[in-house]
Order: structure tokens, then sequence, then C-alpha cells
């Protein structure tokens, strides 16, 4: 992307909001070793190196994306073992100016997108990043005022929740055990939507409890995997009783272990459950990182279950009603297989958190169960940015989404919006930009094609609540399809397509282009604080329809996909009380008075609260699963 001179107003002073995507060093001599990189702004802690890959030419950082200020100052650090040992370690510690970076790009030294500096005899940078689109201004066609297309200045620049959070912890970090054919891999894949080939691998015939299992795919979370207790074998548990030790004394969050799944299965034909090692690490109670006991292959419990139900039990059921009959018989013997032998071990002291869990389809619901415990513990004892971080890696639970969607909210952009706190006037398209980053952040799909921060899409959501710029309310009984459900929602809707590959067409947005409410400036004022507060609420719960749409499926969204989940969204009565609701809560009080500034958030979480998709309306979507199946929903289309 050629980068425009407008940029650099009055010698490149004025500040811009700049995307980090990757950085990149080669080192010209080889080198035994390359440590990995720390990565300052402004001198602040180390930000968060998501993913790194070494070998003895160059060292290869990326942070997975990173919004700053073209005012700040990038140091980025590097060790290395020399050729020969007795040379001793080389740090490489570099200072940038991002002001140098787009200035040296903007006269045409840096290519655009990366820029490069070098030393001859040494090593070469390399910096990938993008600017705001060409196109700066947004223009009203109606009236022919503007407003900026992207953070243009200092007073403008509206930093990330997420990015904060991450710079203190950019990945969750949880411990495995558990001995070889339990499940582990499974249940890493499945809980951190990951496929098996995008997952790191130790060396064959290598086990190292320090060894960080990462995932290409998912760049926010880290596993250490160790092996279980073996009878009569103490190795391994002082192994890692001593690792645990190690990590608490770490003194970054980020270093520290935030969680520990300690993985059994569970013994069907009957047998023992716990090895000796396993009732010990129970009775160490951890005080300071929560435990949850995995009890895996709970869908076997199951089928062998329902093949000894007796014929006078199943006659004239229903295949699902001789499902729960299983599933029912089944629960009761997972509590005289495990649980009652998990009491027996902890002898009357408090029992840990323990869950039944499978990775079969039609079993979802265990693991979203897993997570949403993991969550709830990490937050309690450890701390709130290593659980968020841990509810952005998760790829299972729409629950624990929605709660940490609201968590990010709470902490900044969402609290102000009846008091203007943070968005006094700014472009309206610039509060946005960061709302709506925050929110997909959280939710953390595969879109390596940048599909949900597209403008396309921002376009398609201001149009979705452009109803609320005006004062009117919406009729409850004209919705454009039939059904008060999500899955009757979009039951009509495939009902309607003229075929698998028809295009999906939103017919409230005539033309996908901004509503013209964005391009004001904020203010407090009842349009601009209905349409930020549906605005929020829309997109939430979109994504989690989105969510629902791609749960279990590691491929990458299509824009066809979150056309349906909009239009899903956008034809369901949900959509219409929630807007109606919207304009009766800022029509009935005075929302910019002090006593009513707290009520915009507390109606916002209600809102959400109110209308997300339970997860038993999810199980119903997953019924219809071949239809959707047919409609080549991971295809892109025009928007």
């Amino acid at each position: 992307m050629a980068t425009s001179p407008e940029y650099f107003p009055n010698g490149g002073r004025e500040a811009k909001a700049v995307f980090i995507s990757g950085i990149s060093i080669t080192f010209y001599k080889s080198q035994k070793t390359i440590r990995p990189p720390e990565v300052q702004l402004d001198g602040l802690p180390r930000l968060p190196v998501l993913k790194h890959a070494t070998d003895v030419k160059g060292i290869w950082i990326w942070h997975g994306g990173m919004e700053i200020c073209s005012e700040s100052k990038l140091t980025i650090k590097v060790s290395s073992d020399r050729s020969l040992s007795i040379m001793g370690t080389k740090t490489v510690t570099l200072t940038i100016p991002v002001n140098v970076i787009l200035q040296e790009s903007a006269d045409g030294g840096g290519g655009g997108e990366v820029w490069r500096n070098s030393d001859a005899s040494k090593f070469e940078i390399s910096i990938e990043y993008s600017l705001p689109k060409a196109e700066p201004m947004l223009r009203d066609p109606s009236s022919g005022s503007s407003a900026s297309a992207s953070p243009a200045t200092s007073e403008s620049y509206l930093p990330s929740t997420i990015d904060d959070i991450t710079r203190v912890c950019p990945r969750f970090r949880v411990l495995v055990i558990g001995k070889t054919g339990v499940g582990k891999s499974s249940l890493i894949n499945n809980a951190f939507g990951v496929t098996a080939a995008s997952v790191s691998k130790r060396k064959p015939g290598v086990h190292d409890i320090n060894f960080e299992i990462e995932s290409k795919d998912n760049a926010h979370f880290v596993v250490h995997d160790s092996q279980g207790f073996e009878p009569g074998e103490e190795q391994n548990f002082n192994i890692v009783t001593n690792f645990i030790e190690e990590r608490r004394r770490k003194p970054e969050l980020k270093d520290k272990l935030h969680a520990i799944w300690q993985v059994l299965v569970i013994p069907c034909s009957g047998g023992r459950v716990f090895e000796i090692g396993d009732e010990n690490f129970i009775n160490l109670h951890l005080g300071h990182v929560p435990v949850v006991v995995v009890f895996t292959k709970f869908d076997k419990l199951v089928t062998m279950k329902r093949m000894r139900l007796p014929s006078t039990r199943t006659a004239g059921l229903s295949s699902d009603e001789v499902l729960q009959l299983a599933r029912d018989d089944a629960l009761q013997a997972f509590e005289k297989l495990c649980i009652d032998p998990l009491k027996t071990v902890v002898a009357g002291k408090e029992m840990p958190a323990y869950i039944k869990a499978s990775t079969s389809k039609g079993y979802e619901e265990t693991l979203a169960e897993l997570v949403d415990r993991t969550y709830t513990d990490v937050r309690k004892y450890v701390a709130e940015e290593a659980s968020l971080v841990g509810a952005i890696a998760q790829r299972t639970s729409s629950e624990t989404k929605i709660y940490a969607s609201i968590a990010v909210g709470k902490r900044r952009y969402w609290e102000g919006l009846g008091h203007s706190a943070n968005f006094p006037n700014r472009p309206l398209k610039n509060c946005l930009d960061v709302i709506h980053r925050d929110v997909i952040a959280v939710w953390n799909f595969q879109d390596p094609n940048k599909h949900l921060n597209s403008i396309k899409f921002q376009e398609l959501m201001s149009q979705i609540v452009d109803d609320l710029a005006e004062r009117n309310m919406l009729d409850p009984n004209k919705t454009l399809v039939g059904g008060i459900t999500l899955v009757g929602t979009i039951a009509g809707i495939i009902g309607g397509l003229s075929g698998p590959a028809a295009p999906i067409v939103i017919p409230i947005v005539a033309t996908v282009v901004f509503a013209k409410w964005v391009y004001d400036v904020y203010k407090q004022s009842a349009p601009v604080l209905r349409c930020l507060m549906g605005y929020i609420v829309d997109l939430t719960i979109i994504m989690q329809i989105l969510f629902m749409l791609t749960r279990g499926d590691p491929r990458p969204v299509s824009n066809r996909m979150i056309k349906l989940a909009t239009k899903t969204y956008a034809e369901s009565p949900a959509k219409i009380h929630i807007h109606n609701q919207i304009q009766d809560y800022v029509e009935r009080n005075d929302v910019f008075k002090r006593m009513h500034r707290d009520g915009v958030l507390a109606k916002i979480v209600d809102l959400i609260e109110k209308w997300k998709i339970e997860e038993g309306e999810g199980i119903g979507l997953r019924l219809r699963q071949p239809e959707l199946d047919n409609l080549r929903l991971y295809e892109d289309e025009a928007w």
C-alpha cells in the first residue's frame, strides 16, 4: 500500500493510528541459538509476543495485531548465543520511533506496508504494518459533510481495551496432566478450536513439561503437557509439583500457570479411576492456581448404557428419547464410578472442581461446562486478565464469550456511553471502530481475510442499527421471517433461498454503505446514545449466532456465513424487541443526568443477557446441520 503524504501533515508530527502485524529480524552471521524476543512500547512492560519461530539466520516475531499511536516508540531486544560458546551471548536492542517508519515509507524508502532498516554487518529488521485507508474521509452523500474513516489525530485515536489486556497477559497458560490415551490432545484441540495439524509437536521420544504447545490457528493459548502418574512412580509427580512451584514464582502474570486440567478417563468397565499419584495431587489443594478434574470419554459410557437398555424400557420411544434414557443411566453410573471415589479421596475436605467431558459430536455442552468452570475459577483465584484471555482463546462456550464481552466493555467504552467519558467530540466512526474491534476480538474467529473487521461489515452493522437514529417504535408483529427462535428464523431463511448457492440478501439493507448517523460527531444526544447501545447489543448477539454456526469447525469464516448470521438477527423478533426496549429506555429516563449514567451500561448488559441464545437452542441448530452444510457457507460472495 503506497502511503500518501497527506498522512504526515506538519512534518509528520501529527499522531496517527498504526497497525503493527509482524516483526522479523534476520542475522547475517549464523547464531548458535536465538532466544525469544522482548518487545516494549514506550518503556511499558513487555508486549506479548504471541508467536515466534527461530533458526540460526533469523527470528520472526508475530504479535497477531497491535494498533499503536505513531508518536510511540518500539523497543525490540533479541539475545542470541554465538556460534562459538566461548564468545558468550550477544544482545541487540533497537529503539524505533514509529513516526520514523511512517516518514521513511512516505518518502519511498520503506516499501509502504513493510519498513526495513539494517546494519550491513549484523542484521536486517522488517516491520509489517498498515495505515488507515487511502480514502480517509467518509462523506455523507446527502449533505456533502465528511468524517474521518479511521483514527487520524492523537485526539481522535482510541486505544483498544483488548490490547491493554493482552499486553499484561497475551496467552492463556494451562497445564494438562494425564496418561497417554485419556484424550488430552482431543480435549485441547476441541476446547481451543484448532486442528491437530496446526499444533506444535515435541520431538519424538522427548517429553518435557516446559515445552510450550501452541497453534498457528489460535495465538491466545499455550499448553504444557505432563504425563500421568503411574503406580509406584514418583519422579513425574515431583516434576509436576516442581514445575507448578516454578511457575508460581514467576513475577509476571503471562508466565504463571493460569489453570490445571487433571485428565482421567471414565472406567466404563469398572476398575480403578485414580492412581496413588492422582490422589496425592488432588489432595495438594493448590490455592494459587485452579484445578479442574476432567473425566473424559463420557460418550462411551452413554453408548454402553444404551446397548444395555432392555426392550421393556425402550418400547414405543423415539431414538432421541432412548438416547436420553441412556444419558440418565450414564449419569448415575458416572456418580458411582468417578464421583464417589473422588469423595473418598478428599476424605471430607473441599471437593475439587470436576467435569465429565467428551469430544464426540453431540456432547459439545460438556466442553462448554469445562470452559465455563475454568473461566470462573481463573477469574476468582488468578486474575481477571488471565480469565479474559482464556475466554478469548476458547472456542466452545458462547456463554463465556458473552461474559467476557461484557467484562471487556465494562473496563472502558461501554461504561461511559451516557456521559461521554471516552468519546467527546470524536467522529462516531472512530467510536464505532474501537467498540467493534474489541467485541470482534473476544470471539476470536478464524478470520484470515479480516471480514469481521472490514469496512463492509461495519457498514452492514450501521444499517442494522439505523432505525434507532430516529424516534420511532417498531411493530413487533412485522418480522420478515416467521418463528420466534434462532432455529425458526434460520429455517425460514433456508427455505427462502432459491438454491444452495443463492446469494444471501438482507432486505432491510438497500445498499451496503454507512448509515447517515455514522457521519456525525459524538455528542450527548438521544439518537447517538440509542445507536451506540444498539450497535453493541446487535453486534454481540450476531457474534453469538456466528459462533453457533461455526462451533466445532476450524475453517475460516466467510462473508457469506457472516451475512447469514446478520440476516438471521435482522429478521428475527429479537432485533425488534431489543430496539424497542432501547427506544423506550432512552425516552423514559433522563439518561444524561448523573444519577442515571450507570443505568445505560446496566441496560446494555440486561438486553444481552435477556436475548442471548441459550445452549438448548444451539443444540436445535445442530440438528439442522445437514441443511446448513448444503448452503456452501464457507465460500465468499459479494457483500
